[in-house]
């Protein structure tokens, strides 16, 4: 009796065998390799699971640093199973420019499929366009392993940090190799600030330049107290005032303390809550939703400014509701929050 996956690889080696008479190119169609083929390129063992578990970690680092190709958007979408709020910052045109040719060799030829009948696998025109993948991945390979996810993300509003380390890197003087670095940097910034330092991967160097960067004093820093009575005066009209509370970075449910890596921020609240010790940012999607059914608060959006409001509190209620599925970690929560009220504020200001 022979098993599923053994009959599936001979299958596979005889589409392949079929494509092509012994020594001879594939006639220029599409022949389809099974992922454990390249289990040598890889540096493991040609396990199905393994195979595909490498891929998928070396195609997220990938994603994480140059992108993709937006013909095989899908592909690497479904396959690494994306979510919706994921793809904007990863597929953001302004960091599109970060190009790799080894990592579009590979992200144009692979299906991650590992719960496919195929399973994981490539799809190739030509024995040279093979021997390029295989080359592809011992290489992406060697490059990814100095790759490490940032501690943390520096204190203080990183926008204005990205868009000099973008404008720089553009500069027709920039020396080529300090481009990539700054392009790369300011990439990493941006993607760690919407989702987290888990969807980082920098390179010692790029590591100690924004390192140097916030020593320096060259990331701003928020001046939290200052901009809090703005807030609250923008923020008024609308039945919100806000506070100062502080959160944990980490996904750790112990109390906050020094030691669980604490932060200041600015929390919008609802005026005249019975809900006194609690905030937008720090409850449930169901407060949320008694704010939307409140009859006070609906009569308030009357204007553009107040249905932004209305608009971001039921932002906020979204994303509750998909943490409170466990779809997503407390660190994206905590971004997307802070990204949602920066946003807020910048639109009632103008």
């Amino acid at each position: 009796m022979i098993a599923p996956v053994e009959l599936l690889v001979a299958c596979l080696y005889m589409h392949r065998s079929e494509s092509r008479h012994a020594g001879e190119p594939f006639r220029n169609q599409e022949v389809i390799l099974p992922a454990h083929d390249f289990a040598g390129a890889l540096g493991v063992q040609p396990d199905l699971q393994l195979v595909t578990k490498t891929l998928k970690d070396l195609c997220t680092t990938g994603l994480i640093r140059f992108g993709y190709p937006h013909a095989t958007e899908h592909r690497l979408r479904d396959g690494l199973q994306l979510n919706v709020s994921q793809q904007p910052v990863l597929l953001s045109p302004e960091l599109s420019d970060t190009r790799n040719e080894l990592w579009g060799r590979v992200a144009s030829s692979i299906h991650l499929k590992p719960g496919d009948l195929l399973g994981s696998h490539f799809s190739v025109l030509s024995e040279r366009a093979r021997h390029g993948i295989e080359e592809a991945l011992k290489q992406l390979g060697e490059n990814f392993k100095e790759l490490r996810c940032l501690e943390r993300l520096p204190h203080g509003n990183l926008r204005p940090t990205i868009e000099t380390l973008t404008r720089i890197a553009s500069e027709a003087g920039t020396d080529g190799e300090l481009r990539e670095i700054m392009r790369s940097c300011a990439r990493q910034l941006r993607i760690g600030s919407a989702l987290g330092t888990e969807w980082t991967r920098v390179t010692p160097r790029e590591a100690a330049l924004i390192h140097r960067l916030e020593r320096d004093g060259l990331i701003a820093r928020a001046a939290l107290r200052a901009d809090l009575e703005r807030v609250r005066e923008l923020l008024a009209p609308y039945g919100l005032t806000a506070r100062i509370e502080s959160i944990a970075r980490s996904d750790d449910p112990a109390p906050l303390s020094p030691q669980s890596g604490d932060r200041e921020r600015i929390a919008p609240i609802r005026i005249g809550t019975k809900y006194t010790n609690s905030s937008m940012f720090g409850l449930s999607s169901h407060y949320l939703a008694s704010i939307l059914r409140d009859p006070d608060f609906a009569s308030e959006v009357h204007d553009k400014a107040s249905e932004s409001v209305r608009g971001f509190v039921e932002r906020l209620r979204d994303i509750r509701q998909r943490y409170e599925r466990e779809d997503v970690t407390m660190k994206y929560v905590v971004a997307r929050q802070d990204k949602l009220l920066a946003d807020l504020i910048q639109g009632l200001s103008t």
